[in-house]
């Protein structure tokens, strides 16, 4: 270990910084304004099946003429990379979430009617109702069997949601 030769290397590399914010060699970095932000795609991580193999994650991006972000849900085979789309934002789809040990999905979905429970194959097809009705839902959860899908219908009380009401179990 060489004392002078260590403070001769750091006196070189601090006078090289110094000479490179002097003379401009240093460009500051543009700043992030907010419509940076909404212009990026945001990505979320949804489910994992239980076995490792499939994935469940959303791309959402900022929709400026509709003032809300739009997101596509899709499947992903973990051993192939290869993508499934499933949901697309026309279909307002939310919350997917893999059966335990199963190839379903239970997912929410709005329409004109309101909110509903759904369930469907894990490839999208043999899409079915199993909501009675259409209301507010909070998240659903599966039972660690995977036979019913459970969720929380939430009272209103005039304008304000109150404290959650009905809870639901529909078999699977």
């Amino acid at each position: 270990m060489n004392r002078k030769r260590d403070l001769r290397a750091l006196i070189v590399v601090f006078v090289v910084m110094v000479a490179g914010m002097l003379l401009g060699l240093v460009r500051p970095a543009a700043a992030l304004l907010p419509g940076d932000v909404l212009a990026m795609r945001q990505v979320q991580l949804m489910d994992l099946s239980a076995d490792g193999r499939w994935l469940l994650y959303g791309i959402s991006t900022w929709d400026a003429g509709a003032a809300e972000w739009r997101t596509e849900t899709f499947r992903r085979d973990l051993e192939t990379g290869q993508d499934l789309l499933l949901f697309t934002p026309e279909e307002n789809s939310i919350g997917p979430l893999w059966r335990p040990g199963g190839w379903e999905i239970a997912y929410r979905r709005h329409d004109d009617e309101g909110w509903s429970v759904w369930l469907m194959d894990g490839d999208g097809a043999n899409r079915r109702q199993v909501s009675a009705g259409s209301d507010r839902f909070g998240a659903l959860k599966w039972s660690p069997a995977g036979t019913a899908v459970a969720w929380i219908m939430t009272d209103q009380v005039g304008g304000y949601e109150g404290e959650p009401g009905l809870r639901v179990v529909a078999d699977a």
